[in-house]
């Protein structure tokens, strides 16, 4: 087996979709993908887990995490709101008319108030815009625990070996940092010039590709600028890696794209209206859940009024005319835990440049201009991968799939693959 060099620099890049990489937006990038091992097109797993499936290669019918918030009232880290439900209510209905103040106590209360609280029962519990009243049935998936910690998934992950093996790495990822691309420029820099310790993985993370891009739309001059920085960032680090370490590989990943939106559609009204001409209440006969591309809803009852509104549902014209709803079928195809408890009894799965608007992930003020999780198997929802260094074999892969970057770094370390894996490691696959 080759020894590769040590320290491995990965650097997950979010959002930052195949054709994005440019010799005038992304020069150094450019430069390392036709030196190196490069993934014109990388495809993603479904759903808002990627992690996930990196650190295990695997995909989430295995890991169990395919979407961040799950339906999970036992294990909820707001559980401690229940009690204050109909106060969260009143403040939800504030909040919602949009008056003078409701802005700021809307902030307040998420940030302020229940985040450090709940953070108490998990290690990095967000409560986006999810209603308030709803917060204590809501869990978290991937982040109960420090996710490079062992045992963090339920399946074996990469970290799961980098204990057993005694290898040392350094983890700037999300949460430790969140949409904080300037931080981890800086974290990473002071590191390797001021530690005297050796690393044999940094694990890095840049986000504004994919914040930036959310807002201003994947044809826009911003998202130019900001794939442009980080080309600039990565570089700057680069530079001091060889500088201050030595020979070491590089490893970039685009673990998902992104696409323009052309339809909003207001799910909740729909599934509401539909609930209240039945008889049917939120919160006591059914529960829902709106990811920005998915609209997951659970029985709380198991009646002939709940098998009515399910059917009427699935029958619905609008519905039927900008998504389509989960099956065993199209949950085999992509690997998706369906039915699952935690995800949904029922699933509605928008069609490609459909938003669900508004959600519980963003505000009533944010009408985001592109978005991702849809079917992985379109185009804009590729993303990419470049691997550099001295011992790379310059290669170019038309195709590859997220999951294979798993093996692939354990590859790079001289590690074990994790029980799990279903990934091909990109350095082993003949030519």
């Amino acid at each position: 087996m080759i020894q590769y060099d040590k320290p491995v620099v990965f650097i997950l890049v979010d959002a930052f979709r195949w054709d994005y990489l440019n010799p005038i937006d992304t020069p150094f990038l450019w430069n390392c993908a036709h030196s190196g091992l490069y993934v014109q097109k990388l495809i993603t797993t479904s759903g808002f887990t990627q992690r996930s499936a990196l650190f295990c290669g695997t995909f989430p019918n295995e890991t169990g995490n395919f979407t961040m918030f799950s339906y999970d009232p036992a294990h909820s880290p707001f559980r401690f709101l229940r009690k204050m439900t109909p106060l969260l209510r009143f403040a939800q209905k504030f909040i919602d008319k949009r008056k003078r103040g409701s802005r700021r106590l809307n902030l307040w209360l998420r940030y302020q108030y229940i985040y450090p609280r709940a953070s108490k029962y998990a290690v990095h519990p967000p409560t986006a815009e999810i209603p308030l009243y709803l917060l204590p049935d809501i869990s978290i998936t991937e982040d109960q625990k420090p996710i490079y910690e062992q045992h963090a998934f339920k399946v074996e992950s990469i970290f799961d070996i980098f204990q057993r093996m005694r290898l040392t790495f350094l983890y700037f990822m999300f949460p430790v940092v969140n949409c904080q691309d300037d931080e981890v420029y800086e974290m990473v820099i002071n590191h390797i010039n001021n530690s005297k310790e050796e690393t044999d993985i940094y694990f890095l993370q840049f986000s504004d590709s994919d914040l930036y891009v959310h807002k201003y739309g994947t044809e826009s001059t911003m998202r130019r600028k900001v794939v442009g920085e980080i080309d600039r960032k990565i570089r700057d680090i680069w530079d001091i890696v060889e500088r201050k370490v030595g020979k070491a590989t590089l490893v970039i990943v685009g673990d998902h794209g992104m696409m323009n939106i052309e339809d909003y559609f207001d799910v909740a009204t729909i599934i509401h209206s539909l609930a209240k001409s039945l008889g049917l209440k939120h919160g006591r006969d059914y529960f829902l859940f709106l990811d920005s591309t998915l609209a997951r809803i659970w029985k709380l009852k198991d009646n002939s009024a709940i098998s009515n509104f399910f059917e009427a549902l699935k029958n619905d014209h609008e519905m039927l005319s900008r998504g389509k709803w989960l099956s065993p079928e199209i949950a085999k195809k992509y690997r998706i835990p369906y039915p699952d408890p935690k995800y949904g009894d029922l699933v509605w799965w928008a069609s490609p440049g459909v938003l669900i608007y508004p959600d519980y992930f963003h505000g009533h003020w944010e009408q985001y201009r592109a978005m991702h999780g849809y079917e992985p198997s379109i185009d804009e929802m590729k993303g990419m991968a470049i691997i550099y260094g001295e011992q790379i074999v310059r290669r170019v892969f038309h195709e590859a799939h997220l999951i294979d970057l798993c093996p692939t770094i354990c590859d790079l370390l001289g590690v074990p693959f994790p029980s799990s894996n279903k990934g091909v490691s990109l350095l082993s696959i003949s030519r």
